[in-house]
């Protein structure tokens, strides 16, 4: 029975060191450092009310708030008070009522450490993990850190917060569930590889996302998509819209640009929709996102004249 009194006192002495690390950890700065990393990885500005602890070596910040991507505040380095982006908020993305975070223990040992995130607003919950590796140096640069992105609950979101990157549409609304994987290295953050699927419930929309459409207020039922990542270009497939006035099918590429309203476009736009008869209507859209070319098959041309462009 030796062992079992050795393995007691190696379990008494590990409690009493993580209460220890939990009395004394320094929460606050820990919680700054955090957010700055974010925001280098992800060219993002995050603004917070406050944080706490969680047992054992948990963070969970309340009033989190995220500028545009692209955007500059003007504020100053991330910290517990410094919600608000500028004036009138003008410039803030999207916001949550609290943001979690605690580590997975044995990931602390080695060198790609694991984190499991709760992002929580009024009308959903964002779940996953966050994966932090380091990235083997490069001439001329120092070390970096590659970062891993897996949602994998993200359930009755407003889709209102992705409107202000899509700068043809006035107004956006519906209930956003789906799943993410995404890598990157903080060195070139915007340019990673992934997947991504969505599913959206009672979509609406109004202003001239699909110009081919002869109607400026727009309401689906359903909407699904699925998109593949590599280097910064998004391979759209199985994208489709139906609803009570008739679908719309997707296709293409996309390829980020910063800011967003400067992401190129190449899509097939497949349109079945009462009132433009049996035949479906077909175009191509290319150029920027904020000002894009639609040509319609058969030598009809659409031009946006920059509408809505940022």
């Amino acid at each position: 029975m030796r062992w079992l009194t050795i393995a007691g006192y190696a379990l008494a002495a590990l409690l009493l060191f993580v209460v220890f690390v939990f009395l004394t950890l320094p929460a606050d700065a820990i919680a700054r450092r955090l957010v700055r990393q974010a925001e280098v990885a992800t060219g993002v500005r995050i603004h917070t009310v406050a944080v706490e602890r969680l047992y054992p070596l948990g963070l969970r910040w309340q009033g989190v708030s995220i500028d545009k991507p692209g955007g500059s505040s003007g504020a100053g380095p991330a910290d517990s008070g410094s919600a608000g982006a500028g004036p009138g908020g003008q410039r803030e993305w999207a916001a949550f009522s609290s943001v979690s975070v605690k580590p997975v223990l044995a990931s602390l040992l080695s060198r790609r450490r694991i984190m499991l995130v709760e992002a929580k607003r009024a009308d959903g919950v964002i779940e996953g993990q966050v994966a932090v590796g380091q990235l083997p140096p490069t001439p001329g640069e120092q070390n970096g850190l590659q970062w891993r992105v897996d949602l994998t609950r993200v359930e009755g979101v407003d889709l209102a917060m992705l409107q202000p990157l899509l700068p043809t549409v006035k107004a956006l609304s519906g209930r956003l569930s789906g799943n993410l994987s995404y890598e990157w290295s903080a060195r070139k953050p915007w340019y990673g590889t992934g997947t991504l699927f969505l599913d959206v419930q009672q979509l609406a929309l109004s202003g001239k996302a699909l110009p081919m459409i002869p109607v400026d207020d727009i309401r689906f039922d359903q909407a699904t998509c699925g998109l593949a990542l590599t280097e910064g270009r998004a391979t759209i497939s199985n994208c489709s819209a139906r609803g009570p006035l008739g679908q719309v099918e997707i296709s293409g590429t996309a390829q980020v640009q910063l800011p967003v309203s400067r992401t190129l476009l190449a899509l097939r736009v497949e349109l079945k929709w009462q009132g433009l008869g049996n035949t479906p209507l077909t175009a191509n859209v290319s150029g920027p996102l904020g000002s894009p070319d639609v040509a319609m098959e058969g030598g009809v041309s659409l031009d946006l004249g920059g509408a809505g462009a940022n």
